[in-house]
Formats: C-alpha cells, sequence, structure tokens
C-alpha cells in the first residue's frame, strides 16, 4: 500500500478523493455486478456514481448518518481499544498496483515490519447493523467495502499475508453499547478476487467519460430517448388538433361527424364503481379477496431523466444515433 498523507476530511482529502474510487464507494459497484443483491437505501446507483465522478453531480453531501457516525467514531474506535488492547492509526492510502482504489482507514496496526496487520472499521449504525454484529455477523452491504479495505492494505488477494484480520466495530454512543466482529482477511478474498475487475472496469469507465452500462445500453437508452421526445411532441401536436375538430363540430344534438378521413363520435356512459371503498365498507376481509385474484403478471416501467445530459459517446454509438434520428425522419 502507498500511505498518503492527507488529514481526512479535509480540502485535500477530498481533492484526493475524486481521483479514485473509496472504500465506501465500493457498494454502488458490487450491486451492479449482482455481488450485493440487496444494497442499502442511501447507496448511489452505479450510474449515479458515474455522475459524480465525471462532475455531472455535484459532490454527495453529508446526510445524518454520516454525520453521527463521523461525530461518535473516536467513541467507537476507544471501545476498539478498550475491547482489544490495541492502539490503531487513522491513515489513508492506495492499492499498489492500481492507485485509484483508495481507503481511508478509521484505523490499522502494523507489525514489525510496518506491514498493515488489522484493519479497524467503526459504525455508528442502525438496530439492523448492531442486531447483527452483535451475532457476530458483517451487514452485507458493508461486505463490499470491507474487502475493498483488504485490496488497499494488502493489494491482490493472492499475497495477502496469513494472520491478517478485519476488525468491524458496531457502536452506539448513546447506551456505550458495542460490537466487535473480527473477521480473518481470507473470508474477504472470494469478494475481493470479484470486486477488483469490477472497480478496475469502472475506473476505465470515468476516464473515458463513459457510461457504465455500456455501449450496447446506451445505443438503446439514446433511442429511447429521442422516440419518447417525439412521441411527446406528436402527442402535443395531437391534442392541439383535438382542439381544433372539438371546435369544428358541428352544433346541436349531432353524435357522430365524419370528414377528411376522420371520424368523431360523442357518447357518454356510467361512471366507474370505487371498488376499494365498497370493500372497505362492507367490511369484507383482504384474505377473503384472494381467491379472485388473477394470475400475476409482470410490468416493465421506463423513466428518463432529462436532467442527465448526453454523455460523450463512441463512435458506434454516434452512429446509433444517426441512424435513430433517421428512422424517425423516415417513420414521420
Amino acid at each position: 500500500m502507498l500511505a498518503i498523507n492527507v488529514d481526512q476530511r479535509s480540502p485535500e482529502w477530498l481533492a484526493w478523493k475524486s481521483r479514485g474510487v473509496g472504500a465506501s464507494e465500493s457498494g454502488s459497484i458490487a450491486a451492479a455486478i449482482g455481488l450485493l443483491p440487496q444494497p442499502a437505501a442511501w447507496m448511489d446507483t452505479i450510474q449515479e456514481l458515474w455522475e459524480h465522478k465525471v462532475g455531472l453531480r455535484p459532490p454527495k453531501k453529508m446526510h445524518p448518518g454520516m454525520m453521527r457516525g463521523t461525530m461518535y467514531e473516536e467513541d467507537a474506535v476507544a471501545f476498539h481499544k478498550a475491547q482489544t488492547g490495541l492502539s490503531t492509526t487513522p491513515i489513508c492510502g492506495e492499492m499498489d498496483d492500481h492507485s485509484f482504489v483508495q481507503a481511508s482507514f478509521d484505523g490499522v496496526t502494523f507489525d514489525d515490519s510496518f506491514g498493515i496487520e488489522t484493519i479497524l472499521e467503526t459504525k455508528v449504525p442502525n438496530e439492523e447493523v448492531m442486531g447483527l454484529a452483535e451475532q457476530g455477523i458483517v451487514v452485507p452491504y458493508y461486505q463490499p467495502q470491507c474487502a475493498h479495505q483488504c485490496l488497499v492494505a494488502w493489494g491482490h488477494p493472492d499475497c495477502w499475508p496469513q494472520g491478517a484480520e478485519h476488525h468491524f466495530v458496531a457502536y452506539q454512543p448513546e447506551t456505550n453499547v458495542g460490537h466487535l466482529v473480527t473477521v480473518r482477511a481470507d473470508q474477504y478474498k472470494k469478494l475481493a478476487s470479484e470486486l477488483l475487475p469490477a472497480i478496475q472496469s469502472f475506473w476505465r469507465n470515468v476516464q473515458e467519460k463513459l457510461p457504465p452500462c455500456g455501449d450496447a445500453w446506451l445505443q438503446a437508452a439514446i433511442r429511447y430517448r429521442i422516440a419518447a421526445a417525439a412521441l411527446e411532441q406528436a402527442k402535443a401536436m395531437e391534442e392541439a388538433a383535438k382542439e381544433a375538430l372539438l371546435a369544428a363540430y358541428p352544433q346541436g344534438e349531432v353524435k357522430t361527424f365524419s370528414g377528411g378521413g376522420v371520424t368523431v363520435t360523442k357518447s357518454s356512459k356510467a361512471g366507474s364503481i370505487q371498488y376499494a371503498q365498497y370493500v372497505k365498507d362492507q367490511n369484507v376481509p383482504a384474505e377473503a379477496l384472494e381467491k379472485y385474484r388473477g394470475k400475476e403478471s409482470s410490468t416493465v416501467r421506463i423513466t428518463v431523466n432529462e436532467k442527465t445530459p448526453m454523455p460523450q459517446l463512441s463512435d458506434a454509438v454516434t452512429l446509433a444515433l444517426k441512424e435513430s434520428k433517421g428512422d424517425l425522419l423516415l417513420a414521420a
């Protein structure tokens, strides 16, 4: 590991962090490749993380949970020392072979040759994290962070030292209750081995300013955005034409009128029955309705974030964009 001489949370530290991927950001990458099926709600998606790194989103502000963790970090470190007798040193570092793989350690201990022997990660977390830590388990959404820290400290998993440990502390300052989860470093080897190439791929995307979704997805996304924009324009045109038709519709009791290949028919229908209100008023138990439920169906919802600008495009995607515009012109 290459140690970096910066004070954590200083402007210099923030500048350094912008030049790589930190351990706390690895959960977003792990989730994107299926290593973390249920990421925490506060975690960025890999797309959002990429947008932060290339400057399309402003730097992420500290949420209350992060501020709480920072406020009580020293207390959590003191709890760890009371439990283990170990004095730890906070330090920042980069992976030897990949300087963009970064970590800001809450604490580490060193062996006689000044290699890192123990990593300390502290959290001032919610009840779920506390409960699992009491059982000796690190909550899954923090495990990529721990594996990432091991990569920075010890390099490629094939080179990790025997006997090295990762200490995870979950601490509640209000009650002065904490739980220490001691994990042998080799237990993170598999996760770290799968995570490292994904971090490398993500950082290439950042450097080339190409979204992590890849060219195939990007081509399809651009086509969809063009089509969706054209559809919105067509809907507006249709609505304006509808208003013009109704304005030109004959007065009186005429129910149907045609011309120019368009027919307008006026009719009325009864209002819909509010079934949810009926069930409530009749005190029908929810389980009684289950026998009337149809087969399960799946739906797909596609949304477009208009605030996301078109990224720098590869030649293949640019060609797809031109073809899409041509297709829409021909369709019109």
